[in-house]
């Protein structure tokens, strides 16, 4: 959380506190435009959230070597939940990012 939040404030992103929204760890807002920001942790995992095509998500994840080992468990997953994140992944309404390539975050 603290290095999204210091992303945000060095590129102007206006962000809400951790936990402060039902359907995202955080939603951040620039120009009018907004996001929803999923923290994906190894030991919890992440909150369930809704998938729009009117505010994308990104799914944060701590290193590029997590984001990785959470597509090949993805790809291997075939459950209904799963085949849905696919699709939005495919589709550019979820995105994955890496704190590492936080510039990734684009709104």
């Amino acid at each position: 959380f603290r290095s999204v939040r210091d992303y945000c404030v060095s590129h102007a992103i206006l962000f809400t506190e951790l936990n402060q929204e039902q359907n995202a760890d955080m939603l951040i807002t620039k120009n009018g435009r907004e996001a929803a920001i999923i923290i994906y942790s190894k030991q919890s995992g992440m909150r369930q959230f809704k998938i729009s095509k009117k505010v994308p998500t990104y799914i944060v994840f701590i290193d590029e070597e997590t984001k990785e080992q959470f597509v090949r468990n993805l790809d291997l997953s075939f459950t209904q939940a799963s085949n849905v994140l696919k699709m939005a992944i495919q589709y550019g309404y979820v995105k994955l990012v890496s704190i590492e390539n936080l510039d990734q975050i684009v709104l």
